[in-house]
């Protein structure tokens, strides 16, 4: 028999809540008993089961890893820019397309050919303008290319991670298709010239 305290204090090593949020009153104790179906029966009627998580959330913890691990490989090219500016890239995108495709048009591109104006410091026109917006539309596209490069190496990762931790039958299995997913992770990362996150 065991007495359950506040904010969990005094459980059983191997027992935890199935029941999210449950607190007790500071004064508050009651006790539980484990029976024969093994699981331990609070006097409340909280159930509480022994041992370890069941595998599914195993794999549901593993799968989240697997994505804040991707984050942190693709944070290394995000957080250079500023969210502003990564909001505009697909409108940068779509804009130096159009005008790569016309070849004189800075209408097509009243974005970049904004910005271009910004870092000159004035308003450009004529040739100065589309030489201007030509040199920055081929580097948003060279930039474009590079991190879509990178996305779907991600997203081939993850989705072989997925299926690793699906296929599962263990906790061991699980570790098992993380740490293969971390490696492959770590051999795509440095060929992409990123570094391996811990």
């Amino acid at each position: 028999m065991w007495a359950i305290t506040p904010k969990g204090v005094g459980y059983p090593p191997a027992y935890r809540k199935i029941r999210p949020g449950f607190d007790l009153a500071p004064d508050e104790t009651f006790t539980v008993t484990e029976n024969p179906s093994g699981k331990v029966l609070a006097s409340d009627g909280l159930s509480l089961v022994t041992g370890e998580p069941p595998l599914d959330d195993a794999k549901a913890e593993a799968r989240q890893e697997v994505i804040a691990y991707a984050d942190r490989v693709t944070a290394q090219v995000l957080t250079k820019y500023p969210e502003a500016e990564r909001a505009a890239w697909p409108q940068k995108q779509a804009e130096a397309v159009a005008f790569l495709a016309d070849g004189n048009n800075a209408a097509l591109a009243p974005l970049i050919a904004g910005i271009c104006d910004a870092e000159a410091g004035q308003a450009l026109s004529g040739q100065a303008q589309i030489d201007a917006v030509t040199s920055k539309a081929n580097a948003i596209l060279a930039k474009a290319t590079e991190f879509a490069t990178i996305a779907a190496a991600v997203e081939a990762l993850r989705v072989a991670a997925e299926t690793g931790i699906a296929s599962a039958t263990s906790r061991a299995g699980i570790e098992q298709a993380l740490l293969a997913a971390k490696a492959a992770a770590g051999v795509k990362a440095m060929a992409l010239g990123l570094s391996v996150p811990g």
